[in-house]
């Protein structure tokens, strides 16, 4: 792998930078159809392809929600989960409390940039602003940067990384239901009458 590495924006490395919106909870026939509508208490740090709450057409339509690719990035702008990220990984909307970033795919890759935002979490969160509750605005997240590798090293990076988050998560599933495992034999075996 060979290439100038050169320091870019969020800006420069995003098509588009924009935040979502809450439909009026008013209106019922806003909420309960098929688009999913993402908060920030779900930006967990791993890809989103459900939410709690879903937005009808005319929902979308009429609220400053919009329709986000698959691949964007959020990030949470305010409160408790401040920096908390998140990667659709379907079609969704989101509230106005998360930052949305649609990478320019000819000079980024989704992945490598989630990555490098989740590297620098305390940074982020450490210019967050306010007494009351810490916020972080779009214009702010816009301007932080990176050294950037050409878009074939981001894709090698976010290759391995995602690998590793993938394996991670298959040994927390393994342990998970291990534990279970273990605690309804536990719970069976107290619960035998012994013979005799």
């Amino acid at each position: 792998m060979t290439g100038h590495w050169q320091q870019r924006s969020v800006e420069e490395l995003c098509a588009r930078v924009t935040s979502g919106g809450t439909p009026s909870r008013s209106r019922a026939d806003y909420y309960g159809g098929g688009i999913p509508w993402v908060k920030t208490g779900e930006l967990l740090d791993r890809l989103i392809v459900d939410s709690e709450e879903t937005l009808t057409d005319l929902g979308l339509a009429e609220s400053a929600a919009k329709l986000l690719p698959v691949g964007t990035v959020l990030m949470a702008m305010y409160g408790a989960t401040v920096g908390a990220l998140g990667r659709l990984g379907r079609e969704a909307t989101c509230n106005q409390a998360s930052c949305a970033m649609i990478v320019d795919p000819t000079v980024a890759d989704e992945r490598w940039l989630y990555y490098v935002l989740l590297n620098d979490r305390p940074r982020i969160v450490a210019r967050a602003t306010g007494a009351a509750q810490q916020n972080l605005s779009a214009s702010t997240i816009k301007r932080f940067s990176y050294p950037t590798p050409p878009l074939r090293e981001q894709q090698a990076i976010a290759e391995v990384l995602g690998a590793l988050d993938d394996k991670i998560a298959a040994n927390t599933a393994l342990a998970a239901t291990a534990e279970a495992l273990s605690i309804e034999v536990a719970a069976s075996a107290a619960t035998r009458t012994p013979l005799g």
